[in-house]
């Protein structure tokens, strides 16, 4: 079924094995959804041919974006730290809005100020704040049908670090399942105060 990914990262993850510095799959999996990975040992074989558009929200470190999109056949948008506007990104990727959202966060797009349990913590990411806006524009359109949430480390930090972490990942997936920072009320058209 085609789908949306909507890659909230600071990191694109489009190496594949032969352009990773490092040959790690950890920074392979977009490559992977896009079909662009042609080696017949790809440990990723069985996504093939997926019909996914690509969307990066908040990517800026470690990406030479002409270089990397510009090889793409997939209908893709990126955005910056600067431009959180979701549901805009979400319509140039999906004009005819019938795709379903596969949402994934690496936590590591959030400020390392913020969430200093990552593996690859970067300074002046998206404040968790903002991070929650993309899923609070994305949540109401009832078109997210699967959520990741990944690169939260225990094992990195102090006890307030871990706390600060795992907090910032429980509002997030929060987000994702309808609770709203304002508040949740019916959908009755009434208030209760």
């Amino acid at each position: 079924m085609p789908m949306v990914l909507l890659w909230v990262d600071v990191h694109a993850d489009l190496n594949t094995a032969d352009t990773s510095p490092t040959e790690s799959i950890h920074g392979m999996p977009v490559d992977a959804h896009a079909d662009l990975n042609t080696a017949d040992t790809s440990p990723t074989e069985n996504i093939h041919g997926m019909p996914v558009a690509l969307l990066w929200v908040d990517v800026h470190a470690d990406l030479n974006t002409e270089d990397n999109l510009s090889e793409r056949e997939h209908p893709r948008q990126a955005g910056g730290t600067a431009d959180q506007e979701a549901l805009r990104l979400l319509a140039s990727v999906d004009p005819l809005s019938n795709l379903t959202l596969h949402v994934s966060f690496d936590i590591d797009c959030i400020d390392s100020l913020e969430t200093p349990s990552t593996g690859a913590p970067v300074r002046g990411g998206m404040s968790l704040r903002e991070d929650i806006q993309v899923v609070e524009q994305a949540q109401p359109t009832g078109r997210i049908s699967a959520v990741d949430l990944v690169e939260v480390n225990p094992n990195i930090g102090d006890k307030r670090d871990v706390h600060l972490t795992i907090q910032a990942a429980e509002h997030l997936l929060q987000a994702v399942f309808g609770r709203q920072r304002r508040g949740n009320y019916p959908n009755d058209g009434t208030r209760q105060l």
